[in-house]
């Protein structure tokens, strides 16, 4: 507190805070401001949210037969009523008809399928790693290709390899995140965060 020609120390200003071991640090003005008030700014951990998954509906027209289609679209149209008499907007209306019994019919030979497009990037997956993934599908491309038995084993070590180093790589991120957390809650926290540990689940301290 700021009076005039002095200081006085006072318990005015104070920061309450649900979880002390979230708090890292504060700092303070060396001297009054703000109309005699110092300025306190205090450091919060707050852990990441993870990041929203994406969902999107795709059909896969790519294997529908044409003239299981036709006889789809015959069946849906036939009983679509696209009658533009005794309709307010003929038009309008027809149209909406036609094209839900156009949905219909793909709706009977391809349905829609809903896929999830997860975002969530794995920073254990160094260049290093990358590269050799890279020699691997490129393994595997010439594999498929000849059929040759030296191509079909120089890509299953290269596979093996690559699942050796993405294990290895995993476990020690994982370790390293869960050793530099700071207390039990925070551990937990990580666990959650890296898909170890259900969100729903409470921590057990």
């Amino acid at each position: 507190m700021f009076l005039e020609n002095r200081m006085a120390h006072t318990w005015i200003d104070l920061f309450l805070v649900n979880d002390s071991d979230s708090y890292s640090h504060y700092t303070k003005t060396n001297s009054p401001s703000f109309a005699g008030h110092d300025l306190i700014a205090l450091k919060y951990k707050l852990p990441k949210p993870p990041n929203p998954l994406r969902m999107f509906t795709s059909r896969h027209l790519e294997s529908v037969n044409v003239d299981s289609l036709h006889r789809a679209l015959r069946d849906s149209l036939d009983t679509t009523n696209i009658d533009p008499r005794n309709r307010s907007d003929p038009i309008d209306s027809g149209a909406a008809s036609f094209s839900d019994g156009v949905i219909r019919a793909f709706d009977a030979v391809a349905p829609c399928h809903v896929s999830t497009v997860r975002t969530h990037h794995k920073p254990w997956i160094s260049i290093d790693i990358r590269d050799l993934m890279r020699e691997r599908d490129r393994a595997y491309s010439r594999a498929k290709g000849s059929r040759r038995r030296e191509d079909v084993d120089a890509f299953k070590r290269l596979r093996n390899e690559v699942k050796t180093r993405l294990n290895q790589a995993k476990r020690e991120y994982i370790s390293e995140r869960v050793e530099s957390a700071q207390n039990s809650r925070l551990k937990w926290v990580e666990f959650r965060r890296l898909g170890i540990a259900s969100s729903a689940l409470p921590s057990p301290t």
